[in-house]
């Protein structure tokens, strides 16, 4: 077993034990996050859905669909990524985490981004873009620009729940993961 799997082992029952907020009272299962352990690209939700919540995974039901249709249209290695969220409960009726609920969850995103190590991270929504970068602005203004979290490229972009509800803009996600995956196929030089 590598190194990053065994990290990442540790840090998920840490997060299956953890009952730092309200979030873990309505859960079915945490969802930590799927994937080669030591992916060069994560891709980083806010929040588990209520499908997420059932099957202990991110980015599954027609979302994950929708992630997995826009990864193959952007040729992205999916063997190559990880997928994750912020906070690993799902908010009730799938709001958006409140700010501490987010902060309770912090230092599992920091740990599980530290063991992958990856060379690219790509946001998916407002609240996982703002976890990475100091700017707290709308996502209009946060996509399209590239910024570094410790020394990682982050490429922060719509949620693939949004492009299910605006698809005009499924060829700007595409574009972006295009983007990232570039700089992924770059490392490898």
């Amino acid at each position: 077993m590598n190194r990053a799997k065994k990290k990442l082992r540790t840090l998920n029952a840490s997060v299956r034990a953890c009952t730092a907020c309200e979030l873990h009272e309505s859960r079915t299962y945490t969802v930590f996050g799927r994937g080669r352990s030591n992916a060069d690209l994560v891709i980083l939700g806010e929040a588990p859905s209520t499908q997420d919540d059932v099957q202990g995974k991110p980015f599954v039901g027609r979302v994950g669909q929708e992630l997995e249709h826009l990864m193959r249209l952007a040729d992205v290695d999916r063997e190559n990524v990880y997928l994750m969220n912020v906070v690993k409960c799902r908010p009730p009726s799938n709001r958006t985490p409140t700010a501490d609920e987010v902060l309770n969850c912090r230092h599992f995103l920091v740990k599980q981004i530290a063991a992958i190590s990856p060379v690219v991270i790509v946001t998916t929504g407002r609240v996982a873009s703002q976890q990475l970068n100091e700017n707290f602005g709308s996502l209009g203004a946060l996509r399209g620009q590239r910024f570094a979290y410790r020394g990682i490229d982050v490429y922060p972009t719509y949620h693939p729940a949004y492009v299910l509800r605006a698809p005009d803009k499924r060829e700007l996600v595409v574009k972006d993961l295009k983007q990232a995956w570039r700089r992924v196929e770059r490392s490898y030089e």
